[in-house]
């Protein structure tokens, strides 16, 4: 791998954190849309080689429910389209 950034899962707290805290992270454009579209039309974006690892990813279920369900499947569906890279530490 390339790059590996860290997320740490204990800081998405709120839906709107959480994308705030993604674009920072991951260094998405200003016109990010802050909803799992635009997460996945970023994640396609990032520089080949990208691995994520996240670290107590059993915060985002107990953080944002569903939400955090479905945001990972987002990463996921980025991953096995050959975008990305994803593990838990």
């Amino acid at each position: 791998m390339d790059k590996t950034i860290i997320l740490d899962c204990r800081e998405m707290k709120t839906v709107r954190g959480t994308h705030r805290y993604l674009a920072g992270q991951l260094g998405f454009p200003g016109y990010y849309g802050g909803n799992l579209d635009a997460l996945y039309d970023c994640l396609c974006e990032l520089p080949s080689g990208t691995l994520i690892a996240f670290e107590h990813s059993g915060a985002l279920r107990w953080n944002l429910g569903d939400y955090g369900k479905r945001l990972m499947k987002t990463f996921e569906d980025a991953s096995n389209a050959g975008f990305l890279k994803i593990e838990t530490v």
